[in-house]
């Protein structure tokens, strides 16, 4: 089990946050829909 974080834009139009597998996502709250993803850097 991991902890992850996420944080809303000052506009609070988009959120960010982490999956177990290693990928960071961007979300458009309104659309309900991932607007940018990559994965994160492989060291902890």
């Amino acid at each position: 089990s991991y902890k992850l974080d996420c944080c809303l834009t000052n506009t609070d139009a988009h959120v960010a946050g982490g999956s177990e597998d290693g990928k960071v996502f961007l979300w458009d709250l309104v659309e309900a829909s991932v607007v940018s993803s990559f994965r994160a850097h492989a060291s902890v």
